[in-house]
């Protein structure tokens, strides 16, 4: 099995903003964040909100539907959504999949934006890749 020890962050195409999120837990709270950059890698804005759940796939969820809420404006119909949490995205991007019940109003509020900003994006990446958006 190959590890991958380094990753670097890659840029979003011109006129695009990268939205990644991440959530920590520590023994008595979870906190997600998010960061948003451009494509030069400038960061656009950084926030960190104290969440109340305890299951990491709906921490996960509910980070990304708090970006998704934050970036949701007209200017911005080109974005990349970046989480290092495969069950959220596969939540997200798949109609099919049948997610935690607690997971539904999350999912809800993320595909009614996503439907009026057809050109946004939703991917899983590699923890590693995630560092910054985890540090915030």
């Amino acid at each position: 099995m190959k590890i991958q020890t380094n990753c670097k962050w890659m840029p979003p195409p011109a006129g695009c903003i990268k939205i990644n999120s991440d959530v920590a837990f520590n023994e008595d709270k979870a906190v997600a964040a998010f960061i948003v950059r451009n494509q030069d890698g400038f960061i656009l804005l950084a926030e960190s909100i104290e969440i109340f759940t305890y299951d990491a796939s709906l921490a996960e969820l509910r980070a990304i539907r708090i970006a998704v809420e934050k970036v949701n404006s007209p200017d911005k119909d080109d974005a990349i959504f970046e989480s290092d949490s495969a069950v959220a995205i596969k939540w997200i991007t798949n109609p099919t999949e049948e997610p935690d019940r607690a997971a539904t109003f999350d999912i809800e509020e993320i595909r009614r934006i996503w439907e009026y900003r057809p050109n946004w994006k939703f991917r899983k990446i590699p923890r590693l890749c995630n560092g910054l958006a985890h540090g915030v």
